[in-house]
Order: C-alpha cells, then sequence, then structure tokens
C-alpha cells in the first residue's frame, strides 16, 4: 500500500524570526531535505502543504498544495490533503531539523501497520501526544471540516475525539522528531543530534 506523507510547512516562523522551511540544515533547505528523505524512505508521494512555490530542488513525486483555508493553521493543512487523496498519509511538520532516514522509516511502517478500524495514529512521546506526527485516513475528512466550520482548528482536540489510537516513539528516534519553533530550539535539536557545521537561524 502507497502511503503518502504531508508536509505541513504553511506556517509563517514568527517565533523563529525566519521561515522555518527555508532554515538550512548542513546545506540544504529544510523544506528540500525532508522531501528527499522521505522519498528516499518511501514515501509516495510528498505533499507539501500551505505552499503554492515547488520546493527547492524541484523533486519528482513532491507536490505542492496551497491552503484551500488560509488562516486554519495545521488542521487546514490536514484537511487540504484530505481533500485530494483517497490513500493513508502521514503528517509531520517541518520543523523538525534533525529529522533523518531511519525516522521516516519507522513512521512509513507504522502508518502500515494503521489497523483497519482506527481513523489514523498519533505518535506519543511517553505521557505526552505529538499531533504533528500522526496518520490519518481519508474517512477522517468529515469529521475534519466539521470541526474547522465550528471554529476549532485544534489538531490534537481534532485527534482526541477520533480516539486516534498512540504508538511510542522509539528512544532511538526521539532527537530525529524533536520539533524547533526558536531559535534556541533549533540550536538544542542540533546539538542533541550531534549535527556538525553553523546554526542557519538568522
Amino acid at each position: 500500500m502507497d502511503i503518502g506523507l504531508a508536509v505541513l510547512a504553511g506556517g509563517i516562523g514568527r517565533r523563529m524570526g525566519a521561515d522555518k522551511a527555508m532554515l538550512e540544515v548542513e546545506g540544504e533547505p529544510m523544506l528540500s531535505r525532508l522531501a528527499r528523505l522521505a522519498l528516499g524512505a518511501g514515501f509516495e508521494p510528498v505533499w507539501v502543504a500551505g505552499r503554492a512555490h515547488p520546493v527547492p530542488g524541484n523533486r519528482e513525486g513532491v507536490r505542492t498544495l496551497p491552503d484551500d483555508l488560509p488562516g486554519t493553521g495545521p488542521l487546514g493543512g490536514i484537511a487540504t490533503v484530505l481533500r485530494r487523496t483517497d490513500r493513508v498519509f502521514a503528517v509531520l511538520a517541518v520543523d523538525h531539523p534533525a529529522i533523518d532516514r531511519a525516522a521516516l522509516e519507522w513512521l512509513l511502517e507504522s502508518a502500515r501497520g494503521l489497523a483497519d478500524d482506527a481513523p489514523g495514529l498519533v505518535a506519543r512521546r511517553g505521557d505526552r501526544t505529538e499531533p504533528l506526527i500522526s496518520v490519518w485516513r481519508p474517512e477522517a475528512r468529515g469529521a475534519v471540516e466539521a470541526r474547522l466550520s465550528d471554529g476549532d482548528g485544534s489538531v490534537a482536540r481534532c485527534i482526541d475525539a477520533l480516539r486516534f489510537p498512540g504508538v511510542e516513539i522509539p528512544a532511538r528516534h526521539l532527537a530525529a522528531f524533536r520539533s524547533a519553533n526558536t531559535p534556541d530550539e533549533w540550536a538544542a535539536a542540533r546539538r542533541d543530534a550531534r549535527l556538525v557545521g553553523p546554526e542557519e537561524v538568522p
């Protein structure tokens, strides 16, 4: 079964002070790096939700999807993808500077293991869920759009309402899935993953 990956990249990076998708990791824009690694891990296709312009590098198998519902945050990005596919797909925010192929392969295998009666799956880090590391069935579209129509754009509350089962992120992948919303978090995530080179946050 082909599994897609929806990369949520529509945020303006207010707390970072820069577009997170275009920050460089080892000389490559984060968005381009994530798309390349995802394709290498076996995701097909890779959707970039919240972007109108091609991903740097213009890779085959990567599709940009401008938000159908601007201003509705990550859940609006998920809704945009749900409107365009009839397959299971994983969701990942673009702000993981230490993401690697092995972690993405784990996410893909988790998606392939989704139970037939489950509307989706959410990653867990101990007692905390990670709504922007999740898996969605196309059947979730109605519930997602209903919540958006009611003015509730919380991905976490939507996942709770749909009763997504959780899957624990293996310890070996915790650093790879560490998100970064500020320059300090970006530097810490890179440091924990032992990435070399200068910090590229302006």
